[in-house]
């Protein structure tokens, strides 16, 4: 996963990143697993462009909201 950090593309870009973030989700093929939810922890790297990601006036508005991150994974479970 490291190489992927000094990769070219990403040179110009900020890395956001969610570690062990945990959900509580139905998920499984067996009965016993379908019984209940089962902890997931989710790992997140997302790297965004500097030139969409710096602020120019320094507002709070332009600021990278980590919020949307655990707001996306909550609309996919």
């Amino acid at each position: 996963m490291s190489s992927a950090l000094f990769h070219p593309r990403l040179a110009d870009c900020r890395r956001l990143f969610l570690r062990n973030y945990e959900v509580l989700i139905n998920i499984g093929v067996y009965d016993f697993e379908k019984k209940g939810e089962q902890r997931v922890l989710i790992n997140v790297d997302l790297y965004i462009p500097l030139a969409l990601s710096t602020p120019k006036d320094d507002q709070l508005d332009e600021v990278v909201d980590y919020d949307f991150m655990r707001e996306t994974i909550a609309k996919r479970m």
